[in-house]
């Protein structure tokens, strides 16, 4: 959805949970994608989380979106995520995990980018092929950081500028 997840989003929870045929006191782990991105969206997503795992007492794991895009895509990557202001939330990475540069860029700086590293393979708003990520994404990444004892969750919001108040 682009706007309204405020007003769906516990709806389609209970019918994940329901359509899982699993209760609230089964979960052992809530996963969230804590941005960038709206902030809105960041903050509505987060409290929900927060809000479950209050209730059934287990942790909250968040990861970034650019952490799911880091472990779903091998090699030299460039993930942007649309800032819907005309540019991109970004991330390169060429290593394993960390990224080189987070920042904000215009499409003509992507395109440059780009141009000047023809081996990096472009994702999220960037990608046609593989444009969204999933709650599949979310919730393997997460399984995978858990299994190899990767600690890199946080409950935090992940902002890459302040929010604009109108």
């Amino acid at each position: 959805m682009a706007y309204g997840h405020a007003q769906h989003l516990m709806g389609l929870i209970a019918e994940a949970i329901e359509g899982a045929q699993v209760f609230l006191q089964d979960l052992t782990h809530v996963t969230v994608n804590r941005g960038p991105g709206s902030f809105t969206g960041i903050r509505v997503g987060l409290a929900a989380a927060q809000g479950l795992c209050l209730a059934g007492k287990i942790p909250l794991l968040g990861l970034t979106g650019f952490q799911i895009w880091r472990h779903k895509e091998k090699g030299p990557l460039l993930v942007g995520i649309d800032t819907r202001r005309h540019d991109f939330y970004t991330a390169f990475f060429d290593g394993e995990y960390d990224s080189k540069a987070l920042k904000i860029m215009t499409a003509d700086q992507i395109q440059t980018f780009k141009k000047e590293n023809p081996s990096v393979t472009l994702r999220g708003d960037l990608s046609e092929e593989v444009p969204a990520l999933t709650a599949v994404d979310l919730g393997k990444t997460a399984y995978d950081f858990l299994q190899r004892g990767d600690k890199s969750f946080s409950e935090d919001p992940f902002y890459l500028r302040p929010a604009s108040v109108h």
